[in-house]
């Protein structure tokens, strides 16, 4: 990858003048920047999402307990705390699937609360409530494949 930049740096400096080569050099390094962000921001939504789906998978098979409900949320209020603070570094389409995320989030974490109130659980307790807004598989999905495709390259 260095090699590469050396590359277009090299060639920036011989095709233009020197003024043009540091506007040049500089969109280089903000792109660079910007793609480290974002792979670091997409990274940590993806831990978070693969936490979320063990998390899941452990409730609906131990029987929809509260213990997982709790990991659950604590996976869910993270992703979407990572969504929220910057899902402004993603190209539209991903920020119209962090939307969806958030959405998603906003009504599971506020049904979550509204039955915790309700009920005093201890942690092997069934925990469960309705919640007709499905999870949003297809923005999960792209939003893993432009991590990796970020990471491959």
């Amino acid at each position: 990858m260095i090699s590469i930049r050396i590359i277009q740096i090299l060639n920036l400096f011989f095709k233009f003048d020197l003024r043009i080569f540091f506007l040049k050099l500089d969109l280089i390094f903000m792109t660079d920047a910007l793609r480290n962000s974002k792979f670091n921001v997409l990274g940590k939504i993806y831990i978070n999402l693969k936490r979320s789906s063990v998390a899941y998978n452990n409730y609906i098979k131990e029987g929809k307990i509260y213990l997982h409900a709790r990991v659950l949320k604590d996976c869910n209020v993270k992703t979407r705390e990572l969504l929220l603070e910057n899902a402004h570094l993603l190209n539209e389409d991903l920020k119209d699937d962090a939307i969806d995320l958030i959405n998603h989030y906003d009504i599971w974490i506020e049904k979550w609360i509204h039955l915790k109130q309700k009920k005093d659980l201890e942690l092997h307790d069934v925990f469960i409530f309705e919640n007709k807004y499905r999870f949003p598989k297809d923005a999960e999905r792209r939003l893993k494949e432009e991590f990796f495709k970020i990471k491959n390259n």
